[in-house]
């Protein structure tokens, strides 16, 4: 079942789904839509039904993460468990459905978790599934900048792929949080690439999220004027960088097929990046017959491979 779900694709999370649910009725006593004793079973079901995506299937994960947590917690509703795996779980789903009151709950989660770690392991390396990457990443989401930054993540080119990640995510949703004047926000999109190539490299060029976010951060390039992006050092035409936009979607879904927006992003920042991309849009229409505007920020870095043609 892990299996069809790591190979991704509607039809193979389909069959991991009912290898799951099958598992799940003997280990109920053969009584379906029954909830098991049996964790690992419970949480590669709701696991499935989030890859799976659409309302149905996140509520229907939602509910068996929402069961764990309140048998691991002695039967309290809304109450922490001990079970760091269920708590992180249930706080990542909570912040893909999105919305103030899950986000609240979600940051609630990673607070409590990362307290928690810090004050048990002092120098603590967090990786992949680190609190304090769950943390930085909910803090980001909900635009509190000022928290995300005190969280001391590293910079270091050296750093953990997923520390590169989270870092472009942050800077992308700074930029599309709010639509003002390109010359104050250009430098976050600088930020935002230079993180995402970062990702993509230390990750060996193998992770799907991270090709993902270098294409969100292309294409908002693609729609800003093309005075604006040659003040940044590049040169190429917007049908060039869509070329680079289609490129890295495609490698993203190659490695993870029946990937989708959907199952990645929470609407709230799938609705900001495309109210964001219209103003773009509109500035570079109005701005066609304007003197070159002035970027305050230092080149961009390019994506890997993608170096600037000679013309």
């Amino acid at each position: 079942g892990r299996h069809l779900q790591l190979m991704g694709g509607s039809a193979n999370l389909q069959a991991a789904l009912a290898i799951f649910t099958c598992l799940r009725v003997r280990a109920a006593g053969g009584i379906p839509n029954t909830p098991c004793d049996d964790i690992n079973i419970e949480l590669a079901l709701g696991s499935c039904l989030e890859r799976l995506g659409g309302k149905d299937n996140l509520q229907g994960a939602l509910a068996i993460f929402t069961h764990l947590r309140r048998r691991a917690a002695s039967g309290q509703a809304d109450s922490p468990c001990d079970n760091n795996e269920i708590e992180l779980t249930l706080g990542r789903h909570l912040q893909l459905l999105g919305g103030s009151s899950n986000l609240q709950a979600a940051l609630a989660i990673f607070t409590r978790l990362h307290q928690c770690q810090a004050q048990a392991e002092a120098n603590t390396p967090y990786g992949d599934g680190g609190t304090k990457l769950a943390l930085a990443g909910c803090l980001a989401e909900m635009g509190r900048w000022q928290e995300y930054d005190a969280l001391g993540l590293t910079t270091e080119p050296s750093a953990h792929y997923t520390i590169h990640l989270c870092h472009s995510i942050r800077y992308f949703s700074e930029l599309i949080g709010e639509i003002g004047e390109v010359n104050d926000r250009g430098h976050l999109l600088g930020l935002a690439i230079r993180y995402a190539c970062q990702a993509v490299d230390k990750s060996d060029h193998l992770n799907a999220s991270c090709f993902s976010q270098l294409a969100h951060c292309c294409r908002a390039c693609a729609h800003l004027p093309p005075g604006y992006l040659r003040q940044l050092g590049i040169e190429e035409t917007k049908e060039h960088i869509d070329s680079w936009v289609q490129l890295f979607f495609d490698e993203a879904c190659r490695l993870e097929p029946g990937r989708t927006e959907e199952r990645t992003y929470s609407e709230q920042w799938r609705n900001k990046e495309a109210a964001w991309l219209q103003a773009a849009e509109q500035l570079t229409e109005t701005s066609a017959q304007k003197s070159e505007p002035t970027a305050n920020s230092g080149e961009i870095e390019r994506p890997p491979g993608c170096k600037r043609q000679n013309r």
